[in-house]
């Protein structure tokens, strides 16, 4: 992690990404439960899952650029946040509310991806 090596969510700039957006599935205090969309300097767009306990850091197991995976389009991300968007709102143990946060939260990140110009145009 971190703290003698980089890892994507902390230091996304040590593997020449930076971080687009965030959608945190859960809304627990103990864990984390979340889904990064990251974007390189070709415009290319990553998404990775990280979930745990409040322990560990997200993605400090991430430390390579290998660990980005295949890039995708924006038509892609955008279809994998609203799945995940999809099964949430089936999780009967989260309250509307949360639903609607997560809702919300991935409205937001798929219009940052649709709308993203970047350094490129």
């Amino acid at each position: 992690m971190g703290w003698n090596e980089p890892d994507l969510y902390n230091q996304p700039e040590h593997f020449g990404v930076r971080i687009v957006g965030v959608v945190e599935w859960d809304y627990e205090c103990y864990q984390f439960n979340m889904t990064v969309v990251w974007v390189d300097a070709l415009d290319q767009f990553y998404m990775g899952d990280d979930s745990g306990c409040s322990c560990p850091s997200p993605f400090e197991d991430s430390t390579s650029a290998e660990d980005l995976g295949m890039p995708m389009t924006k038509h892609e991300v955008a279809a994998a946040l609203q799945k995940g968007a999809e099964d949430t709102q089936q999780r009967s143990y989260m309250s509307d509310e949360d639903k609607e946060m997560v809702k919300a939260s991935v409205v937001s990140l798929i219009e940052k991806v649709m709308n993203y110009k970047g350094d490129n145009g």
